[in-house]
């Protein structure tokens, strides 16, 4: 009660002038939101007037924060749309990006097919072609090796043609083309059942072949002999090219390095293909040729005997050669008749 009391007799707090007193309502707009409410309570002239007049200020109050929100919500409409803009911009950049690299790729395609098809000198352009190949599916480098018995060099020109193979007749990978930085490759091999591209050559040889100085089928059963197990072979489907590829060659233990290593992958395939000028297909020539001289010499044998045989019956049957001449000449002149 004696809170209520003091609250009662206090004095109201007053600005200092009369001019304080103006600016704070103007600043705050008051004046003309009071003439406004009432206006509307005169236009209306509802029942209760005060609570007119207080819903009134209410509602104006509130239609400031509606009308701001709206205000805000324009403009993060407005933001928005322009973010969306510059998104579909930057994607139509990078559409327009992937777009030339993919034309550019064809281009590469097309000139290294082109290149190939019109080389005159297809082993001495190798070394240009993975070069092209290099640039085209942008890797480290792109080489080429034979899978081949091992060589030694020559001492001297009088050795036989033979020499240069070496004695352990054994098959290695040499390093035959590259591209224009990989020039340490050369002279470079890989020994038997080192590195990872080994298992592109392991096939079954016949013994024919064996003989000759493969070397495989010995190595294998070698191998069985002393307990190793062969890796299992991936089933290849015709027409696809047997690879070998290694994800991450860092962390590969069985990746030989010439230099220092580099981060990336490792993917090998086996062109192998039937030459004409292999050893074996140079021997079925050979053997076809014969067997086609042989056949030919019995035939013109058989023919020369029938010749034989025929001057011998025009000898010792003139009659019936003379019919026979005779019945010739009738078919003739049927014939010239039809005609």
């Amino acid at each position: 009660m004696e809170l209520l009391k003091k609250l009662k007799t206090a004095e109201i707090p007053k600005n200092d002038t009369e001019e304080d007193e103006m600016k704070y309502l103007e600043d705050s707009n008051l004046n003309q939101i009071v003439n406004k409410g009432l206006a509307e309570l005169y236009r209306i002239q509802p029942e209760n007037p005060i609570t007119f007049l207080v819903n009134f200020l209410l509602n104006e109050s509130h239609s400031k924060e509606i009308l701001k929100k709206i205000e805000d919500d324009k403009n993060n409409c407005i933001k928005i749309e322009e973010k969306i803009k510059a998104n579909e911009e930057y994607m139509q950049k990078l559409h327009d990006e992937q777009q030339q690299k993919e034309n550019e790729f064809l281009a590469q395609k097309d000139e290294l097919r082109n290149f190939i098809k019109n080389s005159q000198d297809f082993n001495k352009d190798l070394n240009e072609i993975c070069e092209k190949l290099k640039n085209i599916i942008n890797a480290t480098g792109v080489y080429i090796s034979e899978y081949s018995l091992k060589r030694k060099k020559v001492e001297s020109i009088d050795e036989d043609e033979n020499s240069h193979i070496d004695p352990e007749n054994i098959n290695v990978l040499r390093f035959i083309h590259w591209n224009n930085d990989h020039e340490f490759l050369h002279n470079k091999i890989i020994p038997p059942k080192k590195g990872v591209t080994y298992p592109l050559f392991m096939e079954v040889v016949d013994d024919e072949e064996d003989e000759e100085g493969g070397g495989e089928k010995a190595e294998k059963q070698e191998a069985n002999d002393e307990g190793e197990e062969e890796e299992e072979k991936e089933e290849v489907k015709e027409g696809e090219l047997k690879s070998v590829e290694i994800q991450d060659v860092i962390n590969d233990n069985k990746i030989k390095f010439f230099r220092e290593p580099r981060l990336g992958s490792y993917l090998a395939y086996n062109i192998s293909y039937n030459s004409s000028l292999s050893y074996k297909s140079l021997l079925s020539s050979i053997q076809n040729i014969e067997e086609y001289n042989k056949k030919n010499e019995e035939y013109e044998k058989l023919k020369a005997e029938k010749e034989e045989q025929d001057k011998l019956n025009k000898e010792n049957n003139p009659e019936e050669e003379k019919a026979a001449e005779e019945e010739e000449e009738e078919e003739e002149g049927k014939t010239k008749n039809k005609n």
